[in-house]
């Protein structure tokens, strides 16, 4: 096991303090705001084990379901598919939410094929490689992440809100930062994988297949608004297969429409 997995086996419950291995410490990776605070995670265990182990494990979470492209509003960047059917991502920024509305339940299998061609800063400047699911994606100004960065092997969650703005206006005000914490080193060619439920304000995630859930208590901020999940890359060529949850129950809802323009850069 690579070192940042031993420590977080080693760490069986974290509060609001969140301290890294070896004496590191803790890192706050989405731009700060004048409300950011840090909120509680806890039960951080990341013990990989084979998939027919965790089935039973995962049996009371929400079904999940492989996404094709054609049910993907992509928002940013370009996908396409490859001939076994995985998505294939490779632009510098990409963007995507799937066209319906459901529980706040996804997931992806992914295997790190390396950097992109070029790299594209984020709003604030800053050029990040890295993976990851989006929540409650009303628009790029409203809508929560949790993202796995390949060079720090470290995920950040976080919460933009900025009500009343639903255009890319909003450039990279409204984050509220929670701390980031140690993960699982992606390599080129590795496979890994990222689940996250969320329910109100109860966060979730389960990585590289482990059993027991990280646990993150997003800010009230988080019910304000709402919308589908999505995922989104950075500056890195990767290979996805992309879970979401099935459509609500009740009356079948028309899909959700395809606005690039309120969620191109985020």
């Amino acid at each position: 096991m690579r070192k940042n997995m031993n420590c977080l086996v080693a760490a069986a419950m974290l509060t609001i303090a969140l301290s890294g291995c070896g004496g590191e410490a803790p890192k706050n990776d989405m731009p700060l705001s004048s409300t950011a605070t840090n909120f509680g995670i806890s039960e951080m265990r990341m013990a990989a084990l084979p998939a027919e182990q965790t089935a039973s494990a995962q049996a009371a979470l929400a079904d999940v379901f492989r996404t094709g492209v054609e049910q993907l509003c992509v928002t940013n960047g370009k996908i396409t598919t490859l001939p076994n059917g995985k998505l294939d991502i490779s632009t510098g920024s990409s963007r995507a939410f799937i066209r319906r509305q459901s529980p706040q339940s996804a997931q992806i299998d992914f295997i790190y094929r390396g950097k992109s061609s070029k790299d594209v800063p984020l709003a604030s400047g800053e050029v990040r490689r890295q993976i990851g699911l989006k929540l409650k994606a009303l628009d790029g100004c409203n809508v929560a992440y949790a993202m796995w960065n390949v060079d720090t092997s470290r995920i950040t969650v976080g919460v933009k809100s900025n009500p009343g703005i639903h255009t890319s206006v909003c450039g990279d005000g409204g984050y509220i930062s929670l701390p980031s914490f140690a993960a699982n080193h992606i390599g080129i060619g590795e496979a890994h994988s990222m689940r996250a439920d969320l329910v109100g304000q109860e966060l979730k995630l389960y990585m590289d297949r482990a059993t027991a859930p990280i646990k993150i208590t997003l800010p009230k901020e988080i019910n304000a608004f709402d919308g589908p999940v999505g995922l989104r890359t950075d500056n890195g060529h990767f290979e996805v297969d992309f879970f979401g949850a099935a459509a609500s129950a009740g009356p079948v809802a028309p899909p959700l429409a395809c606005d690039s323009a309120a969620n191109a850069s985020h």
